[in-house]
């Protein structure tokens, strides 16, 4: 094998070569990433029941919808837990199992589950666990001046509305889970002077508001073959909403924003995200699993920067980012293979006695060492392809 690589050296420059270039071309094309794109055997069914109790909920959905669940193939263990307005059911499947089409089988059964539950309840959504969900890097917005012209209301706003949405719609990113938003809540404040010369009491404001503030529920309209699912819905929504509620005193029609200030204002928050002493809303970054790492962290640069210039009010971090450390184990491998080459070649320098025998024989070791790479690159596509 040696003696035939010496005599036709230009051969395997020839191929050496062509496997540099194959190597470039998928170098550029292969998702790198810190976790391996694999599918966590576990499913995940969410329920819920807006002001269901527990037990109901239980009785008249998760029931019926373990019967269906259970006849899952490849199902290993299911546990359910059911609270007042939602229920969490686990799937967790056998090894071996294919997570993809478990999948499809666990929406085909809450398809057939649908025509036993209340018309009332909404679709229980199927969530399927990966490697790739977790997030590769969190994204943190801060005010740069708290006490500036935009509020931290504001900047929550900006977050969940805009930010949140445009990362979405990169290609490379799969999803972004946003916490420390505050929660919104409309405030009101009546004027007393206002309302003792409109002769209106605290009592009637309440009225007001809880006659205005009401979801009945839904009908069942039925018009020969069809069928239509009506919901009734009065909710109020925005500070226009309240200031435009009617009130019937004395013979006159009033509004309540004539003797009330209506204000939208943050609910009272269970928790914070602090970054560097600040009070932040974090984004976590999930990845898609066919995407690499840094064309990820390009487009996210991209989007920052456009934001900052957009917002220079906020200010934007990236924090426990993944790309850190898959950097730094891309870095100590390209050393390795670069001390390893250059050891083989010493080696064969002493015991061949010729640079030239030496060279070619190294050459012959990296041809191997790409076309090995290359077949076990092919073999895992056309495993993914086949199945």
């Amino acid at each position: 094998m040696v003696r035939y690589l010496l005599n036709h050296r230009i051969a395997v420059i020839m191929a050496f070569l062509a496997m540099v270039i194959l190597g470039c071309v998928t170098y550029t094309t292969l998702p790198v990433s810190l976790l391996p794109d694999i599918d966590i055997p576990h499913i995940t069914v969410q329920v819920t029941g807006d002001n269901v109790s527990a037990r109901e909920l239980e009785n008249t959905v998760v029931t019926p919808l373990r019967r269906q669940l259970m006849q899952v193939g490849g199902l290993g263990e299911i546990k359910s837990e059911t609270r007042d307005g939602s229920a969490i059911i686990s799937l967790t499947m056998d090894y071996g199992v294919n997570t993809d089409l478990a999948f499809i089988e666990v929406n085909e059964k809450i398809d057939a589950a649908m025509n036993s539950l209340p018309k009332t309840v909404t679709r229980p959504k199927a969530v399927k666990a990966s490697a790739t969900d977790i997030p590769v890097l969190y994204l943190q917005m801060t005010l740069r001046d708290e006490n500036g012209r935009m509020s931290f209301l504001d900047m929550s706003g900006i977050a969940e509305n805009i930010v949140r949405r445009r990362l979405e719609q990169q290609p490379e990113i799969a999803m972004v889970d946003i916490t420390g938003v505050p929660g919104k809540v409309l405030r009101v404040t009546p004027d007393l002077d206002r309302m003792t010369q409109a002769g209106v009491t605290v009592e009637d404001l309440e009225s007001a508001l809880t006659a205005n503030n009401v979801e009945p529920g839904s009908m069942t309209v039925r018009d020969g073959y069809y069928e239509y699912n009506i919901i009734v819905t009065n909710l109020l929504r925005s500070v226009g909403d309240v200031e435009r509620i009617k009130l019937l005193k004395g013979g006159k029609i009033m509004q309540l924003g004539d003797f009330a200030e209506v204000s939208l204002t943050t609910r009272v928050p269970s928790g914070y995200s602090l970054h560097n002493g600040k009070r932040a809303v974090t984004l976590a970054i999930i990845k898609h699993g066919e995407e690499s790492m840094d064309a990820m962290n390009k487009a996210l640069d991209s989007t920052i920067k456009y934001f900052s210039d957009r917002y220079p009010e906020i200010e934007f971090s990236k924090t426990r980012s993944q790309t850190e450390l898959l950097d730094f184990t891309i870095s100590n491998l390209e050393q390795n293979l670069i001390l390893g080459l250059l050891l083989v070649f010493v080696v064969c320098l002493i015991f061949m006695r010729s640079a030239r025998s030496s060279f070619i024989i190294g050459l012959s070791i990296i041809v191997g060492v790409i076309l090995t790479f290359l077949l076990f690159y092919l073999f895992n596509v056309s495993i993914n392809i086949i199945s």
